[in-house]
Parts: structure tokens; sequence; C-alpha cells
């Protein structure tokens, strides 16, 4: 939530309809039907450690943003996917059905995609983005284009 400071990521999960509607233009016009709409699963208080915290089951060793868990809005206890940092270039994915693999990567890419911001990125990457947005015709961020 936004009190606490914790990102949110939601990843809607279907598949084709009747209808010429993308996925993405029913989940941008609040359509839920035949989606399953996952969000952060919330984290709860520790005392102890004195910060919010998610348990993993020994998935995730090291603390991490890019630390993910994905529910249902309407069943927060029903864990879909996970995302946790293992060692400094390892992480563990898991996922269940309906998320088909090629949809847990989709989600994993994203979370990776989202948290660019949060470190530099290396130079190889930076001159990918470079050339994915000259190609789609954007204008890179002046920190993309800045560092080299």
């Amino acid at each position: 939530s936004l009190e606490t400071g914790i990102r949110q990521q939601s990843a809607p999960i279907g598949g084709a309809d009747d209808t010429d509607n993308s996925l993405v233009e029913k989940w941008r016009a609040g359509s839920r039907d035949g989606l399953l709409a996952l969000v952060n699963k919330s984290p709860t208080w520790s005392e102890e450690l004195r910060t919010y915290t998610l348990e993993y089951n020994g998935r995730a060793t090291l603390a991490s943003v890019k630390n993910i868990q994905l529910v249902p809005e309407t069943a927060p206890d029903d864990l879909f996917f996970q995302l946790g940092k293992v060692s400094e270039a390892r992480f563990n994915v898991d996922w269940k059905a309906p998320i088909s693999p090629i949809q847990a990567f989709g989600i994993a890419l994203s979370v990776f995609d989202n948290k660019l911001a949060c470190s530099p990125a290396p130079p190889s990457l930076r001159a990918a983005i470079r050339l994915r947005d000259r190609l789609s015709g954007s204008t890179s961020s002046p920190r993309e284009s800045s560092s080299n």
C-alpha cells in the first residue's frame, strides 16, 4: 500500500474470449470477467525484525526489492506466483495453474523491468534499451542516456 511504501504489482491472467477486446483492453476498462486478477500479497509487520515481511518457506533467502508474491484479489492466502532472491545473481520462480510457464516468465521479466530505475543498469542493458527506444520511436529517460 502507499502508506507502507510497498510497491504494487498486478497481473491479469486469462484466455481468449468471444470479443475482439484484448486482455490489456479488458483490464484497463476494469472488466474482470474471465480474468484472474493477481495482486501483491500484503506483508505482515514483524516486531522482532521491525519491518514488513512475507514468508517464502526457504524459496527466498535474501532481501530484495524484486521479491514478490502474487495472490488473487479475492483470496489473499492463495499463492499463485512468487519470485525470491537466493544469491547475488539467482532468483527462484514458483507458480501454479492457471499460470503457464511462459506467463510466469513474463511476470518475472516485468518485475525486473520495473526495477531498472532502482539501480544503475549495466552498459549492455542501457545499449539494448536505447536500441529498443530508437526502434519504437520513443525517447530514453535522461538516466538511461546520460550514463554510458
